[in-house]
């Protein structure tokens, strides 16, 4: 939006922040978007975004998941949610944890059993994922 551009980066940061409680799961799904591109405090950013892979819409969990690894190794301060995600029943989003952990590397220690128990999963792209966070943490 054009008025988008005149907003100061705070001011877009708590927009985002209010509309990912927004009743509508598009709304949703874009305040995770819009939180990672905020600059300021990026930690908080986080762990909203982290907060939204509990979201009862799939398509804001996927955005979400793939928003954590956008973070990159920053992301860490939310690895017990990325272990979470390891589980999901949806493979989106496990692909994106693993891909996540991968660009934690030996700070993901943690997340090692749940990796483990998904070297043999029947998905070849998650079991790559998986191989690099596995590489990356040392195992």
């Amino acid at each position: 939006m054009a008025t988008d551009l005149l907003l100061s980066e705070e001011t877009k940061k708590r927009k985002a922040m209010t509309a990912i409680k927004d009743a509508n799961p598009r709304v949703r799904e874009q305040a995770v978007f819009d939180l990672v591109r905020s600059v300021s405090d990026v930690d908080d950013a986080i762990i909203a975004v982290a907060n939204a892979l509990h979201d009862k819409d799939i398509d804001v969990c996927r955005q979400a998941a793939a928003s954590l690894f956008m973070f990159g190794a920053k992301a860490r301060i939310v690895l017990p949610s990325l272990i979470t995600a390891l589980q999901h029943p949806d493979l989106t989003i496990r692909r994106a944890a693993a891909a996540t952990l991968s660009l934690i590397g030996p700070e993901a220690r943690a997340a090692l059993p749940s990796l483990q128990q998904l070297e043999q999963d029947p998905d070849e792209m998650l079991r790559i994922w998986v191989h690099a966070a596995l590489k990356a943490i040392g195992n």
